[in-house]
């Protein structure tokens, strides 16, 4: 079991590898971030698939569970101008037209807004 779950790690380890540089060039390409919020360009952030969507979002309001990167990410694809959603960790989502913007409503100790 234990040779098992080592072999599931480096499997892990290995994808997550293959996964940065296509998170940091959508990051470059579709996300700003300032002092205590950070803003995505929806337009181009929906011509990713959903893993690097996700991948994306986490990179801004840190280790949410899995739940909660889901409902933000469909949220935001069927919200309109105006919506808002609270989520866990001190985060607030407000959808404009062509943007999210990801505030962080608590001191910069967790994820990097």
């Amino acid at each position: 079991m234990k040779a098992h779950l080592a072999t599931l790690a480096q499997i892990i380890q290995i994808e997550e590898r293959s996964w940065e540089p296509l998170v940091h060039r959508a990051i470059a390409k579709t996300l700003r971030r300032f002092s205590k919020n950070a803003i995505l360009d929806l337009v181009q952030f929906f011509r990713y698939d959903k893993a690097l969507g996700y991948r994306l979002l986490r990179s801004v309001v840190g280790p949410l569970p899995f739940r909660s990167l889901a409902q933000l990410y469909d949220w935001a694809a069927r919200t309109t101008s105006g919506g808002r959603l609270t989520l866990p960790g001190g985060w607030m989502a407000k959808r404009t037209n062509r943007r999210l913007v990801l505030t962080s409503r608590k001191k910069r100790n967790g994820a990097r807004p």
